[in-house]
C-alpha cells in the first residue's frame, strides 16, 4: 500500500522546506550556510552536540549570559579575549604556576601581589587609575569580588548600555596588551596610550558597522509602505517565530491602498529566519496566482532575501530552494519586481504572521483583513497621505 503526502505535510514531517517545482534530488549539507559538506563544519557540529552532553551532565548551571559578550560591537578577537577572561583561559602567572610552566607569580606591573585574572583587571593598583581615568570612571576599589566574572556579573546589574560594555571589553584588551608589552618589549604604555586606542577600536567598530548597514549607491530604503503603480498589486510577506513553529504572512494591496488579499499560514517546526521569510513570499505569491492575479511588487524586509532574488541567486541549501520556487513562480507572472522596506513598514504582514498560530490550517481573506490588523492597514494608509 503506498501513501501520498502533499509537499506541506512532507514539510511538517521532516521540517524541511520542500521544493515546490524542482524535482531534481540533490545533496545538501543543512549545516552550512551555502550548502557544501566540509570537514570543518562537521567537526563543528560534533564539537557542539559534546559540548552540549557535558554541560547536560554537569552540576555546576552557568547562568551567565554569554550572549553579553558575543554581541558587542568589537572585533571579533576582543570577544573571544573576553570569553578567555571569564573561562579561566588567559596565561596569566598563577594559572601557569599551577600548571608548572612557571616559577614566578608576582604581577609584573606592581610587583606586589599573586598575578591571578582578577589582580591584573581589577586589583593593580596600576589598572585602578586607569579605570578611574577613563570614560567610564570606575572606582574599583568600591567592588568586592572573589572573581572576575563575579565582578562583571554585579557591573551587568548596574550598566545596561551596549556603547558602555563596548569600552569595557575593550579596555580590558588594553590592559592585557599593555602587560604583554612590559613583559616581552620590557616597555611601560601609559595610561593615555592605552585609552587613547581601546577608544579607538570602539570608534572603528562603529564606523564599520556603520558603511555595513549604509545602502550602496546611496539608495535609501522606505520605512513607511507606499502603494504601487496604477494596474499594479503589491505583496508584503512577513514571517514570526514561535516556539514550536513559524508563522507566514502576507497581504495584498492595489494602488490605492486597498487590501485585495490577506494569508497566513503555520508551520511546525525550527527554521532559520531568512527561510521562515522566504517561506511566507512563496507562500503568499502562490496563493494571489492561484486568485487569477499576475502583476506584482514583492515586498519584503529581508536583506538577504531581497539580495537573492534581484540577482536570481539560488544557493544550493534549503533557502536556495524557496528562492528557487520564488523564481519560478515569478516567470509566471506577466510582470513582477522587487522592493525592500524597514520593518517599521511591515506591520501588517507581520501582523498577519503572528496571528497564524490561532488556526489550524492556512487562512485566506479576499478584499479584508482580519479586524485586528485595521488599524495598522488605516495607518499605512494615512503615513501615505500625509506625504
Amino acid at each position: 500500500m503506498s501513501i501520498l503526502f502533499s509537499a506541506w505535510e512532507i514539510e511538517e514531517i521532516c521540517k524541511v522546506p520542500i521544493p515546490l517545482f524542482d524535482d531534481s534530488d540533490k545533496w545538501m549539507w543543512h549545516f552550512f550556510k551555502d550548502g557544501r559538506y566540509t570537514v570543518k563544519s562537521a567537526y563543528n557540529i560534533l564539537m557542539q552536540e559534546r559540548n552540549r552532553e557535558m554541560a547536560s551532565s554537569s552540576n555546576d548551571q552557568d547562568s551567565f549570559d554569554w550572549k553579553a559578550i558575543w554581541k558587542v560591537n568589537l572585533p571579533p578577537k576582543v570577544k573571544v579575549f573576553a570569553w578567555r577572561v571569564l573561562k579561566n583561559g588567559i596565561p596569566v602567572k598563577s594559572l601557569l604556576y599551577g600548571r608548572g610552566l612557571s616559577e614566578d607569580i608576582i604581577c609584573p606591573m606592581c610587583g606586589e601581589e599573586e598575578e591571578s585574572i582578577l589582580h591584573l583587571l581589577t586589583k593593580c593598583h596600576e589598572v585602578q587609575r586607569l579605570w578611574y581615568t577613563s570614560p567610564l570612571r570606575l572606582n574599583v576599589a568600591d567592588f568586592e569580588s572573589t572573581s572576575f566574572k563575579d565582578w562583571v556579573t554585579t557591573l551587568k546589574a548596574i550598566y545596561k548600555e551596549s556603547r558602555w560594555w563596548d569600552i569595557f571589553w575593550s579596555l580590558c584588551w588594553g590592559v592585557w596588551l599593555r602587560r604583554n608589552c612590559w613583559i616581552f618589549e620590557k616597555r611601560k604604555k601609559r595610561d593615555e596610550e592605552v585609552l587613547h586606542k581601546a577608544v579607538g577600536i570602539v570608534g572603528e567598530a562603529e564606523f564599520a558597522l556603520n558603511i555595513s548597514t549604509t545602502p550602496k549607491n546611496g539608495a535609501k530604503w522606505n520605512a513607511v509602505w507606499k502603494p504601487p503603480m496604477a494596474g499594479m498589486l503589491k505583496i508584503n510577506t512577513d514571517a514570526a517565530t514561535f516556539s514550536n513553529g513559524v508563522g507566514l504572512g502576507g497581504v495584498t494591496r492595489d494602488s490605492l491602498g486597498n487590501v485585495v488579499a490577506a494569508t497566513c499560514m503555520f508551520v511546525p517546526g525550527e527554521f532559520a529566519v531568512d527561510l521562515a521569510k522566504g517561506m511566507a513570499l512563496r507562500h503568499a505569491l502562490k496563493i494571489n496566482l492561484e486568485a487569477g492575479f499576475a502583476d506584482f511588487v514583492l515586498e519584503v524586509d529581508n536583506m538577504k532575501l531581497f539580495t537573492h532574488l534581484t540577482k536570481s541567486k539560488k544557493d544550493p541549501t534549503s533557502f536556495g530552494s524557496v528562492v528557487a520556487d520564488i523564481c519560478h513562480l515569478a516567470s509566471l507572472c506577466q510582470h513582477v519586481s522587487y522592493s525592500f522596506i524597514k520593518r517599521e513598514g511591515n506591520r501588517v504582514a507581520h501582523g498577519l504572521a503572528k496571528l497564524s498560530c490561532n488556526f489550524n490550517e492556512f487562512r485566506v481573506w479576499l478584499e479584508k483583513v482580519p479586524s485586528v490588523l485595521l488599524e495598522d492597514v488605516i495607518a499605512d494608509l494615512a503615513a501615505v497621505s500625509v506625504q
